[in-house]
């Protein structure tokens, strides 16, 4: 992994300290301690004992950089602009976002995803548009054989494969996000989500589900 930084604020949000890492560890980055969001396994900043600390931002050298998108007291999740995940204390989490008309499937096995569609114009493709999805917030053009999209690749986090895991809906906006099918053995770990636009015309759906 490339080197990184990270940037604490205080309750005045103001930074307290920036520190420089040579590598990422295998430990999620976000972690609690003491009351605090800190560095998973570091201390907090000297002389702050009892501030409320939070991370903002973790840069990369290769100027990638994560963004905090969730904050309560006690809970942080991290999306990067380069498409990737961190963990967060309540579980792993995976953002998707496109442009629907009527009803589509979306599919995740792995660390693959790919849509099957049922009705309406496919995703991105109404009234002449040719919208991309995001996948984390990574932009994905589908490319279409009939009904079925070919595979977006390298979804991070990864489903669990050969482990019983139950996926929930976090969040839907722009139209109703159903589960027609959990990751099982039967069906070769393969979650199957159900896309419905009910505004008539084509609509931005955008939704996070967690596990």
């Amino acid at each position: 992994m490339v080197p990184y930084k990270i940037e604490y604020l205080g309750n005045d949000g103001k930074v307290l300290q920036t520190t420089s890492y040579g590598h990422m560890s295998d430990r999620p980055i976000m972690g609690k301690r003491k009351g605090m969001v800190i560095a998973g396994g570091d201390a907090p900043p000297k002389g702050t004992a009892n501030a409320r600390i939070s991370i903002t931002s973790v840069t990369f050298s290769d100027n990638s950089k994560w963004t905090l998108t969730k904050k309560s007291n006690s809970r942080s999740t991290q999306t990067s602009e380069n498409g990737g995940t961190l963990k967060s204390d309540d579980g792993e989490k995976l953002y998707c976002k496109s442009f629907i008309d009527d009803k589509d499937l979306l599919k995740v096995k792995g660390s693959e995803l790919w849509f099957e569609h049922i009705s309406g114009s496919l995703p991105g493709k109404w009234a002449n548009n040719d919208h991309a999805s995001y996948v984390n917030k990574k932009k994905w053009m589908p490319v279409w054989k009939g009904k079925v999209s070919d595979h977006f690749v390298n979804v991070n986090p990864a489903l669990p494969i050969k482990k019983q895991i139950n996926i929930k809906v976090l969040k839907a906006e722009g139209g109703k996000v159903l589960i027609l099918e959990q990751p099982s053995r039967k069906n070769e770990y393969t979650l199957t989500l159900k896309l419905e636009e009910l505004q008539g015309g084509a609509h931005w759906m955008e939704f996070t589900i967690g596990w």
